[in-house]
């Protein structure tokens, strides 16, 4: 199957290039539909073996139902997206192409996909599903099948949460007027460690956090659930009690159980590296 063309939407994005010289690195040619390009989605469906969807969440809808019907019966139509539920509901309905939902747990910037996971969901078709699983899997990448509810559900604590968290932290130092640099001079490796994925997440495009919070219906619990554990958190510090706050800690380091040497483990060899990188330490 080298001969195959595979057309990228968003292809001129940064997730979009990477997703170019993956496809010409495996030995397929490739067309590019953006903004930017005189070839238009729509054309470049119906000249695709694999049409490719890498736009933002809140335009991919629009997109879908343009090109969905275009797209050849014996073509693939698959998704990148970080939400996957009712991004794969669309593209079954708009086309009666083969559909797989694809999600990569790393970012463009990754140097090289190898080790990292990619999430697939399939839609239909069994012939593309095994095309798609052996490419990536020949490229060393590690492939997570799984259904698109359960998807979005673990990505409401692996995205929702984590991003959630780091976006109260960021608010709650802009409240209190916290001069960054001047915090820095007082950096332990573990605040230097934090405010890296707080810089590193206001660097990026704001607009897909904004997606991943609102749009994933399952974020609405995990925010709630955050509010409450911050707030009882909270009225122990308040309140000062030192015992209910100690046995609120035994608690959870109780769940976390076994992860414990080994967070520790990564979180010391992640500050040697710290330490050898003046750059970033």
């Amino acid at each position: 199957m080298k001969d195959l063309t595979i057309g990228i939407i968003g292809g001129t994005g940064r997730m979009g290039q990477r997703l170019v010289s993956f496809f010409e690195d495996a030995g397929y040619q490739t067309l590019i539909a953006s903004r930017r390009t005189s070839l238009r989605p729509l054309d470049l469906s119906q000249k695709s073996d694999v049409v490719v969807l890498s736009v933002p969440i809140n335009v991919v809808e629009e997109i879908i139902a343009e090109i969905g019907p275009h797209i050849r019966e014996d073509s693939l139509l698959m998704d990148v997206s970080s939400l996957k539920t009712r991004v794969m509901e669309l593209m079954l309905k708009h086309t009666k192409s083969s559909v797989i939902g694809t999600h990569p747990l790393f970012g463009p910037n990754t140097r090289s996909i190898k080790n990292h996971t990619v999430v697939l969901c399939p839609g239909r078709g069994d012939k593309w599903f095994a095309w798609l699983t052996n490419l990536l899997k020949e490229k060393g990448v590690k492939v997570k099948i799984t259904t698109p509810e359960e998807h979005d559900r673990m990505m409401s604590i692996v995205q929702g949460l984590t991003h959630l968290s780091t976006i109260a932290l960021a608010y709650t130092m802009k409240t209190l007027n916290v001069n960054i640099d001047e915090s820095l001079e007082y950096a332990t490796p573990i605040y230097r460690l934090k405010l890296n994925i707080m810089g590193r997440l206001f660097a990026q495009n704001l607009s897909l956090y904004r997606d991943i919070e609102i749009l994933n219906p399952y974020v609405r619990e995990v925010a709630t659930t955050f509010l409450h554990s911050v707030n009882k958190i909270a009225k122990m510090v308040e309140e000062g009690d030192m015992d209910k706050f100690a046995e609120c800690l035994e608690t959870i380091g109780d769940f976390v159980g076994d992860f414990r040497p080994i967070g520790l483990k990564e979180t010391n060899r992640l500050f040697e590296e710290m330490l050898d990188n003046k750059d970033t330490f």
